[in-house]
C-alpha cells in the first residue's frame, strides 16, 4: 500500500525565499510553515533569512518582532558593508 504525503506538507519546489513573499500577505501560515522550513533546511544565507523573516513579521503586523529580526539582519557585515544592501534594509525599516 503507498504512503500518502500529509496533505499538510509542504513540496520543496515553493520552499524558497521568493515563495514565503508570494504568500506573506494572501496566505500568512503557509509563509510561515516555508520560513520555518527553510530555517530548519538552512539553504540560504543566516542574513537573507532573517530578512524575509522580518519582511514576513512586518506584513502580518508584529512589528516588534520584524524589528528585531531587522536589527539582527543589519548586524551582518555582509550587509553593513553593501551600501545598496543597508540603504534597502534602513529604508524598510523607516516604513
Amino acid at each position: 500500500m503507498p504512503v500518502l504525503a500529509d496533505e499538510n506538507e509542504l513540496p520543496d519546489s515553493i520552499i524558497t525565499i521568493e515563495h514565503t513573499y508570494q504568500y506573506c500577505v494572501s496566505d500568512p501560515e503557509k509563509a510561515q510553515a516555508i520560513m520555518d522550513e527553510l530555517m530548519v533546511r538552512r539553504q540560504d544565507k543566516d542574513w537573507e533569512l532573517d530578512w524575509c523573516q522580518a519582511d514576513l513579521y512586518y506584513n502580518t503586523g508584529k512589528y516588534r518582532l520584524a524589528l528585531f529580526f531587522f536589527e539582527k539582519t543589519a548586524a551582518y557585515k555582509a550587509v553593513n558593508t553593501v551600501p545598496s544592501l543597508y540603504m534597502g534594509l534602513l529604508s524598510t525599516m523607516m516604513e
